[in-house]
C-alpha cells in the first residue's frame, strides 16, 4: 500500500558546508530575474546540488526527520520523486502503514538533511508534511 506524501519545503532553515559559487545559468539552473516567478534560493540551491551530484545514484535520497507521539525525533532515509507539479513541494512515496504515517498525522512538522557528496553541500530545509 503506498500513499504520497507530500513535503512543503520552507526556507526557513538553509544552510551550505562549503560556499559554492553562484553559478546556476552555467549548470542550467533557471531562476526568474524579474522576481515574478522567481524560485525559492533553497530550491536554486538543491536542484544546482542535484544536477552536478547527478551521477550518483544516492543523490536522490535524503534524511527525513518527523516527530513522534512522545515528542522525540524519528528520522529515516526517503527517496526524493520530484516536485509536485507547479510547486515547491517534495514528492515522496511510503506504506500508508509506516510509522512516519502515525507520526506524520500527529504532527506534521518535519526537517529534511540532504548531503551531496561530489559537491559537499548538506542543504537542511524545515516544513510540514501533508
Amino acid at each position: 500500500q503506498e500513499g504520497g506524501a507530500f513535503y512543503r519545503g520552507d526556507s526557513d532553515l538553509y544552510q551550505r558546508q562549503e560556499d559554492i559559487e553562484d553559478d546556476d545559468a552555467a549548470d542550467g539552473v533557471e531562476s526568474s530575474k524579474d522576481g515574478l516567478d522567481k524560485k525559492p534560493e533553497w530550491r536554486v540551491a538543491l536542484e544546482r546540488a542535484m544536477k552536478k551530484n547527478r551521477s550518483q545514484v544516492w543523490s536522490k535520497w535524503f534524511q527525513l526527520a518527523t516527530v513522534r507521539q512522545d515528542n522525540t525525533p524519528a528520522n529515516r532515509t526517503v527517496v526524493f520523486r520530484g516536485f509536485v507539479e507547479g510547486s515547491d513541494e517534495f514528492y515522496i512515496v511510503t506504506d500508508n502503514r509506516s510509522e512516519k504515517c502515525n507520526e506524520i498525522a500527529n504532527n506534521n512538522a518535519a526537517e529534511i538533511a540532504w548531503y551531496f557528496t561530489i559537491t559537499r553541500e548538506q542543504l537542511r530545509i524545515r516544513g510540514q508534511v501533508a
